[in-house]
């Protein structure tokens, strides 16, 4: 079974999700994510997060998703070998 990439409109509403459920995660822990919470910090409708992800679960994963995806990207930038003399300069890079 093939995957198809989201349109770029899906993909707009998509990070809009994902940004507001990540925002209300910093603030307020897990225990506080909801679709509903999610939908209304998106000032979107829930059906809108449904459409999507039919579950909170199923948004954690996507959420998981990215941050592995940023975590792989990481591993593959290159290291400055004239720069780096040490693990310190490394932690220097982080976000």
């Amino acid at each position: 079974m093939t995957t198809r990439k989201p349109r770029a409109s899906s993909q707009a509403r998509i990070e809009q999700i994902l940004g507001a459920a990540r925002t209300l995660l910093a603030e307020q822990g897990v225990a506080a994510l909801s679709i509903y919470t999610v939908a209304e910090r998106a000032a979107i409708a829930p059906s809108s997060i449904y459409h999507f992800f039919p579950s909170v679960p199923a948004l954690l994963q996507a959420l998981t998703a990215d941050v592995h995806r940023a975590f792989r990207a990481c591993l593959q930038e290159p290291i400055d070998a004239e720069r780096s003399d040490s693990y310190t300069h490394l932690r220097a890079h982080e976000t």
